[in-house]
């Protein structure tokens, strides 16, 4: 019996590898309220940018985490 459910478990998350395969999205362009900077970081002499949408995914999708 704990053989038969071990091999329905190797079926079943080798059908979820091969699900998404062939899956191809293309790229969406971010619009121009996504493209805004919202936080301007410096380190020595290089200075980055950081995107609303990049904020958005890091801190706004994650707060209930931190």
């Amino acid at each position: 019996m704990k053989k038969f459910f071990a091999l329905v478990l190797v079926a079943c998350m080798l059908l979820s590898l091969l699900s998404c395969g062939g899956a191809s999205y293309p790229p969406v362009e971010s619009t121009e309220e996504e493209a805004t900077t919202v936080i301007t970081l410096k380190s020595g002499d290089k200075t980055y940018e950081v995107k609303y949408e990049l904020y958005r995914a890091l801190f706004l999708n994650f707060k209930g985490q931190f």
